[in-house]
Formats: structure tokens, C-alpha cells, sequence
């Protein structure tokens, strides 16, 4: 093993990193570094990376050489397929105490993390621990720029930036907040890349290739000279990108220490991911200047809550954003790549009061259906989900009037009223099942039921349940998510490693999976297929709906399912893709609907070019 000697950052070089084209170049460098050569930069090989190369250049008005060691124990996956200078590096960076945190170096076609088939993160919940961050790149030279930066620190960078295209709530203090009205103004929007930040949080929709703020889109497209392969979004096939052109912001352009990419499946592993590896957040973010990323590897509910966790634990945001989401989502989000953290602190104790087990008796009387259909209702039409005057809260509103008044004693205890009355009642419901169905079609209000309602919910304790896998093949587990308040209802969420969530059930609604191609050409018609779980005898609405994005036609649209003694039922429908659609990552949106019971799942589909 090589005699390290830390450098002395008193008498640091003028640069604080180097890049050198030759694999020997980097070697040499290497070892003067390690042994203590105060005026041999950090060294990277950069090989012919263009980009590596100019990220050095923007990073050395960034970093100074800190001299440290890091807090972690080293662990290399693959180590014959690094230099063996690069190794030296790692292991002079290494605590080497054996009992410390563990740092995971490798490639990233070679790392699992966020992955159940590796068996992170069932352990990592089973026994409370946090995940191990990683270093990782798209290549050897990549990985070892992340590695270089690891051996320097941002100095006196003392600001900290929020961009949130999500949160309308007041700024908050001690931070630079740029929020979804500033967004608009392009003076704000330059603030991202006009100066040096010591961190900086972004949160918005997004995938594993960009993540949105308004009209402008934080882009993870790799920069400099390269021939794309794979799949990747509608810029791949020479169709542009989705939202403005001008608003692209090349994740590797923000200057900052420590970069936090507060979207959906911002960092998926390399099995797990849906774009190519010359797309990914992540990857770019590794490229750029920044020494820690914090990334999502699944589909999250991140909000308000993780951002005062991140501004309330400078050095420890990762796992303190973790303990912050496990209310909604109950199982690791955030993955860091990179090693600013600090040792997590120790977790709050969280105190909860929660509802007997949910459950929906048999509509044995007239009472039983009163009850049940109001406490739909209302978590539909009076719970904040629509506007006072949407169509559907109004129908809802003269269902409440008619329930109200069938519930009376006198209307209950006589049969033959109880038999109109339960008539009527059924007539009412039916049409509004239908006007819903209608709703869940295309993206809507109503569709947004599973964010509304988990954002005013917590996660009943417990272990998760493993359910049989998701149509891709990856491992599925649910859990519920009990309501805050009495007019919100539960919903039990189905969540799949590689798809985020696939199925969002109120309580009673009937249980739904899709099958049929992942991949489809522009052009093309599939047949794509909705089962269906649930009580025998009902007759629930299922309908296949899509995002705004798909140009695309299904037939039927929706249409009533008979459930069978076993209580199992199935409809089939045509998707007719435009020739004209972006090809790129896309999702259909199953539904069922009963007796006001939603269930709204996700499928994930690649739409490809029509050419062959």
C-alpha cells in the first residue's frame, strides 16, 4: 500500500485540480501528490473529456485543497477494472478504522443502490440503517474527477440556494429562495448560474434525465463530443426537447459544492434507470463541479418537510431528508454521491395517533351504504382536493343533501322506503362513478387524489407488505398512508423499485395491474389489458387514461366490468400512438372507479421512433 503524506493546504498549488490526458502523466501525478508534493494540484485523468477539462476549469474557482481524510471506509466494487493510481487515491482517502460508515466506489454500471434484488434496501429498513453513499461516473475518467474532488472543500462559500417550481408557501429564512412566481423571471432563473453557491436544492417534477422548473428544465444530457446510444428522450431521435430551448440549464453548469436534485428518480441505478446512461441527472451532476449529490433512486413525496431538513443539516442532509419522508414514503429516497456528510444525527422521536385498521364493512343495511358512500364523498368533494365549484364536488354536494336527508331513523327503519331510497341512492352513484371515469381519463383535478391525499397523511408503521412483482419484474411492496384529517381518506400505495408507484387505492376501490407492451412505436396500436381484484358481484368502471404529453387514442375509453365469483374481472383496450408524439419515456394511467372508490395506478411505456 502507498506511504501517504497529506498535503499541507497552506501551501496549496495555484490550481487545485489538474488534468492529465495520459494514463502514465496521471500516475506520476499521482504519486508526487500522495507524497506530499505541495505544488502538485489534485490530479484527474481526463483522458480526450473535453468537458471533464472545462469542469476543471470552472471547479478551481471553486475548491481549494482541504488535506483531509474523509469519514467513510473505503469499499471498491470491481477494483480490476480501475488504475491501480486511482486505487491509491481510495485508499489514501479512506478512514481505515473498520468501523466506520462505508463509502462504495465503482463504476456505475456496477453499483446497486435503491435496488430490493441487492438487497439494500430491505435491509437498510430492516435494521434502520442508512444506505452507504457512493462515488461513482459514467467511466474511469469520470470517477476520477469525482474521486479528485473529494480531496477539496468550497472554502468560504457562505450561501446556500432553494429553487422549488412546487412550493407556493412563504420563502424561507436563511436561505436564497427563488419560488414558483419567481421562476418566471428570467433575472431570478439566472441566479443559477451567474455565481458560486455553497449548496444548492432544486425540487420539481421530473425524471431521470431533467428535472422542471416552470419553462425552464434542468437538463442531464452529456455535454461535449460523444455519439449517443440507447434510449433517451425525444432529443435523442432528433426531435428537440420538450419544453423551451432557451430554458435548458445544463446540470453540469451550476457551480456549487453540494447539489441537491429534489425530483423523482433523479438518480436511479444503472439496472433501474429508463434513459441511457448520456442522460442521467446524476451522471452530468458528476461530470460538473459539484463534490456531493444528493439524488432520489424511486419516485418520492418530497416537499417542505426535506427542504428544512436539508437547510436544518448542512453536513448531514441526506439522512436527515430520509427521516423526514419515511411518513410518506417508508423506505430510503435519497442516495449521496460524495462525502460531505457529517455523521446523521440521532433520529427524532415522531408521535402518532392513528385510526383503527381501515376497513369497509359489507353494505349488510342501508346505513352501512350511507356511511361508507359519505366518507367518500366527502374526501373527494369537501376535502380541498376540487375547487368548491368544480362539477364533481358540485354532485357530491347534492349526494350529501340526498344522504343526508335517507339517513334519517324513521327513513331507515322502514323497508319499503329503505328499498327506493337504496335505489335512488345507487342511480345517484353510478352517475357520478361515471362523471369520475370521465375525470381520470386525462390528467385532471381528480387525478390528483393519491398526492393530495398522501400530503395530508402519514405511513402506518410497520413493515411494509410484499405484493406479487410489477409487470416489469421487479420486486413490489404496499403500505397505507392513514389521514391527518377525517375528511382526507386512506390510501394503500403499491411501489415498485424501477416504476416508483404503480397503484394508488381508496380503501374498497378494487385492485388493478396492467399488462401488455413497455415498448411501442410511433404509429403503432397495442393492446394493453387492466385486471382486476375485488368484490364478487360488483360492477366497477375501468378506463386506461394518459398524460397530456402522449398524443395518443384508447378505445374503449372506459367501460364497466361484471367481477366473477372469485371476484377477478378484466378489460381490454386498443392504444392508438400518433405518428406525431415525442418519442420518449411516457406512462398510461389504469383507473378503476366503485361506489366512489378510487384506484389510479401508473405503467410505465417507451414510445420509440417509427422508423425501424
Amino acid at each position: 500500500m502507498t506511504r501517504v503524506s497529506l498535503p499541507d493546504p497552506s501551501a496549496a498549488p495555484q490550481a487545485t485540480f489538474a488534468g492529465h490526458q495520459h494514463a502514465s502523466d496521471y500516475a506520476a501525478a499521482v504519486a508526487r501528490f500522495l507524497a506530499g508534493d505541495r505544488q502538485t494540484p489534485i490530479p484527474v485523468w481526463v483522458g480526450n473529456r473535453s468537458d471533464l477539462t472545462a469542469s476543471i476549469t470552472a471547479a478551481n474557482k471553486l475548491y481549494r485543497i482541504s488535506g483531509r481524510r474523509s469519514a467513510f471506509d473505503v469499499r471498491i466494487v470491481r477494483p480490476q477494472r480501475l488504475p491501480e493510481a486511482l486505487r491509491d487515491m481510495l485508499r489514501a482517502l479512506s478512514a481505515g478504522s473498520g468501523d466506520r460508515p462505508v463509502l462504495t466506489v465503482g463504476l456505475y454500471q456496477d453499483l446497486r443502490f435503491g435496488d430490493r434484488t441487492a438487497g439494500g434496501r430491505d435491509q437498510a429498513q430492516a435494521s434502520g440503517a442508512e444506505p452507504s453513499v457512493f462515488l461513482t461516473g459514467r467511466d474511469v475518467h469520470s470517477l476520477t474527477w469525482m474521486v479528485a474532488k473529494q480531496w477539496a472543500g468550497t472554502g468560504d462559500l457562505p450561501d446556500d440556494l432553494v429553487v422549488t417550481a412546487l412550493d407556493h408557501q412563504p420563502a424561507l429564512d436563511g436561505v436564497e429562495w427563488v419560488g414558483p412566481d419567481d421562476i418566471t423571471r428570467g433575472d431570478r432563473m439566472s441566479i443559477l448560474r451567474n455565481r458560486p453557491w455553497r449548496r444548492v436544492l432544486l425540487h420539481g417534477n421530473g425524471q431521470d434525465d431533467s428535472l422542471n422548473l416552470g419553462q425552464n428544465t434542468v437538463c442531464g444530457r452529456r455535454q461535449g463530443a460523444y455519439e449517443p446510444t440507447g434510449y433517451g428522450p425525444s432529443c435523442h431521435f432528433g426531435q428537440g426537447c420538450y419544453k423551451p430551448e432557451w430554458g435548458l440549464i445544463p446540470v453540469g453548469d451550476i457551480s456549487t459544492g453540494s447539489l441537491t436534485l429534489l425530483n423523482c428518480f433523479s438518480g436511479p441505478s444503472a439496472r433501474l434507470s429508463t434513459y441511457h446512461e448520456d442522460y442521467q441527472l446524476l451522471l452530468a451532476a458528476v461530470d460538473g463541479p459539484a463534490r456531493s449529490i444528493v439524488v432520489t433512486s424511486t419516485a418520492c413525496d418530497a416537499g417542505r418537510p426535506e427542504i428544512r431538513a436539508w437547510l436544518g443539516h448542512p453536513d448531514g442532509s441526506r439522512a436527515a431528508m430520509n427521516r423526514s419522508v419515511a411518513d410518506t414514503n417508508p423506505y430510503p429516497v435519497f442516495f449521496q454521491c460524495g462525502t460531505e456528510e457529517a455523521a446523521p444525527s440521532a433520529t427524532a422521536e415522531i408521535r402518532e395517533v392513528l385510526p383503527p385498521e381501515d376497513s369497509e364493512r359489507p353494505a349488510a343495511s342501508l346505513a352501512d351504504r350511507i356511511r361508507v358512500l359519505s366518507t367518500r364523498s366527502m374526501a373527494i368533494g369537501k376535502s380541498g382536493l376540487l375547487p368548491e365549484n368544480h362539477p364533481i364536488a358540485l354532485e357530491l354536494g347534492d349526494l350529501d343533501r340526498f344522504l343526508s336527508a335517507i339517513s334519517a331513523r324513521d327513513a331507515l327503519r322502514d323497508p319499503d322506503l329503505a328499498r327506493t331510497h337504496r335505489a335512488q341512492c345507487e342511480t345517484k352513484v353510478a352517475a357520478i362513478d361515471a362523471r369520475i371515469a370521465r375525470s381520470l381519463s386525462t390528467e385532471s383535478a381528480v387525478s390528483r387524489f393519491p398526492a393530495f391525499f398522501g400530503d395530508h397523511s402519514t405511513v402506518r408503521p410497520g413493515p411494509m407488505k410484499q405484493v406479487p412483482p410489477c409487470s416489469c419484474g421487479e420486486p413490489a411492496s404496499v403500505f397505507v398512508k392513514v389521514p391527518v384529517l377525517a375528511a382526507v381518506a386512506a390510501v394503500s400505495q403499491t411501489v415498485c423499485d424501477r416504476c416508483g408507484d404503480i397503484e394508488n387505492a381508496m380503501v374498497g376501490a378494487p385492485e388493478l395491474r396492467m399488462a401488455g407492451t413497455r415498448e411501442i412505436r410511433r404509429g403503432e396500436t397495442a393492446r394493453m389489458t387492466v385486471r382486476l381484484a375485488g368484490t364478487p358481484g360488483t360492477v366497477p368502471i375501468v378506463g386506461l387514461g394518459m398524460r397530456a404529453s402522449l398524443r395518443a387514442e384508447v378505445q374503449p375509453a372506459a367501460c364497466r366490468v361484471a367481477m366473477d365469483r372469485r371476484g377477478q374481472g378484466s378489460a381490454d383496450f386498443e392504444l392508438a400512438v400518433s405518428p406525431d408524439t415525442r418519442a420518449q419515456a411516457e406512462y398510461l394511467l389504469p383507473f378503476a372507479v366503485h361506489d366512489l372508490a378510487l384506484n389510479l395506478g401508473r405503467f410505465h411505456l417507451l414510445v420509440r421512433p417509427d422508423t425501424k
